[in-house]
């Protein structure tokens, strides 16, 4: 998951991977059209890109280290960077919709390929591009940010095993506290879900000293650059930051420690965390958020991996009466949403990519919403809402699913839904086994139905 954080190419450089220097043409390309042609040109302005905070970095070490001192440096080009970091995810979903054959590919088809499938996220395919681009690669440095890249894309393929064998030290020698930090949470989550302890703590202990490195960096970075006026407020905003950060990659682990009777592995857990904060003062702040955080899981996983409740009467729109038994065998995503909710009609772009790119695989979307009395701003009554619904709401948003209203909130309450938008997985045995509430961390849901149709 990436974070928000105050240096917007620090967040750029983590979101997107690829090789940080460009590879010459290796033959005629077999990647044609205008699609690839389009998608290429981008490829080079990011390796251009690349290559140029590259060795801005070389030439001034204090840039890497102070994000803040880079973005400044580059001016008005921040914008031009920006624009071209959002040209490729739409581009990449328009070349991934061509026919590949990976194995005909040349080292600089491979990485327009990774690059695409990365952004389009298939990370199957940029998997394989990338172990190819491992098999033709001799530079170390080129092979060790490749296996850095292959290393997450196992992750995010539930391949935790494969993924640990490249989250080594030499491997991850040039990556920023961040990034590790990021990466070692990631696979400590990841092992941490299929009740491997071990490895979770060997991670998670690692993502601790990585985060605290991180904490280091940035209060030095930041700090020092920071008018004595506004210090004060900057460094409250830091400390909330890594006491948010301590929490999210530490309570999944202790509460997993918890519910397993290992009580002293979760105190000795407890006592690294402690050590890896180090301020007594932000220590009790932690200990708080880490405590609330694993309460919320405690609650949160109360209905996991039991059968989903039936739903309560509905009227559907867009289908005939449905229920979880009719939908038996398929994978089902819940969503939780109301007309008013601007996050909800967010998420919907994320839920008709899913359904395009899994429908065929076993995969269905069902919306479930409740009369609110109101539409777009304006007070109605349950007839108006249910029209305006029907006839205004769905066909502006595009939308092509089931969906279900309820005249009272039964189902909202037997999920537990506090806040929309609210995604619930269930999976092909009628188990519920994932939920999330409100906007965002959209790659995370969408592994998990990878995983779920995967089974």
């Amino acid at each position: 998951m990436v974070h928000k954080h105050p240096s917007l190419i620090f967040s750029i450089a983590i979101i997107f991977v690829s090789i940080p220097f460009s590879l010459s043409a290796q033959g005629e390309s077999k990647l044609t059209g205008m699609a690839w042609e389009h998608f290429r040109e981008l490829t080079h302005q990011y390796d251009s890109i690349q290559a140029t905070l590259k060795a801005m970095q070389e030439a001034n070490p204090e840039l890497k280290r102070n994000p803040a001192k880079l973005q400044a440096q580059l001016g008005d080009d921040v914008k031009k960077i920006i624009t071209v970091y959002q040209a490729i995810p739409e581009a990449a979903k328009e070349v991934m919709t061509l026919p590949i054959d990976v194995e005909a590919l040349g080292q600089s088809d491979l990485h327009a390929l990774k690059l695409a499938a990365n952004s389009a996220n298939e990370y199957e395919i940029a998997a394989r591009a990338n172990e190819r681009l491992i098999e033709m690669t001799t530079e170390q440095d080129a092979l060790r940010t490749l296996r850095v890249e292959l290393c997450q894309f196992y992750a995010m393929l539930f391949q935790f095993d494969k993924a640990a064998t490249l989250a080594t030290d030499e491997n991850l020698a040039e990556a920023s506290p961040l990034e590790k930090a990021q990466l070692y949470s990631m696979l400590s989550r990841g092992f941490a879900d299929v009740n491997n302890l071990g490895d979770a703590t060997r991670f998670l202990s690692q993502g601790l000293i990585a985060l605290k490195d991180y904490r280091a960096m940035a209060t030095e970075t930041y700090l020092a650059t920071t008018p004595d006026e506004q210090r004060a407020t900057i460094a409250a905003q830091q400390d909330q930051f890594f006491i948010r950060q301590f929490a999210e990659i530490t309570a999944p682990i202790l509460w997993k420690m918890k519910t397993a009777g290992k009580t002293k592995a979760h105190d000795a857990m407890l006592d690294e965390v402690r050590t890896a904060v180090g301020d007594d003062k932000l220590w009790i702040e932690t200990d708080k958020s880490i405590r609330a955080t694993m309460q919320q899981i405690e609650k949160d996983n109360e209905n996991l991996n039991k059968a989903a409740l039936p739903w309560a009467e509905h009227t559907w729109i867009g289908s005939e009466p449905l229920s979880l038994e009719q939908l038996k065998g398929k994978v089902i995503l819940m969503d939780f949403f109301a007309t008013w909710c601007k996050p909800c009609i967010m998420a919907f772009t994320h839920l008709k990519e899913w359904k395009e790119r899994y429908g065929e695989k076993g995969f269905v979307i069902v919306g479930l919403t409740n009369y609110q009395g109101k539409y777009e701003g304006k007070f109605i009554g349950a007839e108006d809402e249910f029209e305006k619904l029907k006839d205004d709401f769905i066909p502006k948003h595009h939308l092509t699913w089931a969906i279900g209203v309820e005249a009272g909130r039964k189902t909202f309450t037997d999920y537990g839904v506090q806040g929309i938008p609210h995604v619930v997985l269930v999976d092909r045995k009628g188990k519920v086994r994932y939920f999330k509430t409100g906007a965002g961390d959209y790659e995370e849901t969408e592994r998990m139905i990878r995983h779920l149709l995967a089974e």
